[in-house]
């Protein structure tokens, strides 16, 4: 149990991943606003 890096690591990791994944979730929702706008506004 003598390894505080792992243990600074790993909450680190995590929250990077989170992060990644809320950009990722933001991204998606602002692509289907976009979409719903499109479907109301056609361009053609």
């Amino acid at each position: 149990m003598q390894r505080p890096n792992t243990i600074v690591a790993l909450p680190l990791i995590v929250i990077k991943g989170l992060g990644l994944w809320l950009d990722q979730a933001r991204n998606l929702s602002q692509v289907e606003e976009a979409n719903d706008q499109l479907k109301l506004h056609p361009l053609v």
